[in-house]
């Protein structure tokens, strides 16, 4: 009987630990059930991070996209300008450039003038020479003109 009674006592260890540095079977089993319920609430928290993370990147495609279409360039045969009876007003077309005569007309004056205010270097930034015609950047702006000799020599 000695020996059923080591054994039954060794198998009792076992299951339920002898009080002190040796867990049983169950305490441990106990102990990863509480491991394994907070390894779910972060993983369900995680979830929730990525949940919201996905929804501001598909609403920042979204935005970008109508940015792009309520940006989109005319279709061709569409004028970036009105006209009303014999005079014409430019309207902003969204381009970063202006030409020659889109400047002129802006500025009520001839595009000759603007051609020379080009070349005597009074258009910011300097204006690009395309193929046939001057490019102005749309932010431009027309230096002063000053007087030169400034003294009577």
């Amino acid at each position: 009987m000695s020996d059923a009674a080591d054994r039954l006592e060794r198998l009792e260890m076992a299951i339920f630990g002898d009080g002190g540095s040796n867990m049983g079977v169950l305490a441990k089993l106990g102990k990863i059930e509480i491991e394994l319920a907070h390894t779910n609430r972060t993983l369900e928290s995680i979830n929730g991070h990525i949940a919201k993370i996905v929804w501001i990147i598909l609403g920042a495609v979204i935005v970008a996209m109508m940015g792009l279409v309520l940006r989109a360039p005319a279709a061709a045969g569409n004028s970036a300008s009105i006209s009303v009876g014999a005079s014409e007003s430019v309207v902003d077309s969204g381009r970063g450039y202006l030409t020659v005569a889109e400047v002129a007309a802006k500025e009520g004056k001839a595009e000759r003038t603007i051609l020379d205010w080009i070349e005597a270097g009074r258009v910011e930034p300097m204006p690009v020479k395309s193929a046939k015609s001057w490019v102005v950047a749309a932010d431009y702006r027309i230096l002063p003109h000053f007087a030169e000799g400034g003294g009577g020599e």
